[in-house]
C-alpha cells in the first residue's frame, strides 16, 4: 500500500540511510534531553511543548491545559539572550 502511494506521489520509499538518519536524530534528541515534541532550544533555555501545561495526577490522570503564557515567557527569555558576536 505504501509503495503504491509513494509511486502515485512520485516519491521514493525510505531506505536504510533514511532509517539511519532518523535514528541519529533521535539519539541527538536523547543526548540533548528532549522530553517531547515539540521541544525548543534557544541558547541555554529549552522547553518542551511550551504552550501546554501537562500534569499527571494518580487519581485524575493526565491533564493538558493550553497555557499561552508559557510560550510567551519562553520566547521572551529566548529573544532577550544576546546573539552571536
Amino acid at each position: 500500500m505504501l509503495e503504491s502511494l509513494a509511486s502515485d506521489l512520485g516519491v521514493v520509499m525510505p531506505d536504510e540511510s533514511d532509517l539511519a538518519g532518523v535514528l541519529a536524530e533521535r539519539h541527538e534528541g536523547v543526548r540533548r534531553g528532549v522530553l517531547g515534541s515539540p521541544h525548543f532550544f534557544c541558547g541555554g533555555t529549552d522547553v518542551s511543548r511550551p504552550s501546554l501545561d501537562i500534569t499527571t495526577d494518580p487519581i485524575e490522570g493526565v491533564s493538558i491545559v493550553r497555557d499561552a503564557s508559557r510560550l510567551t515567557e519562553f520566547l521572551a527569555r529566548c529573544l532577550a539572550q544576546p546573539g552571536p558576536a
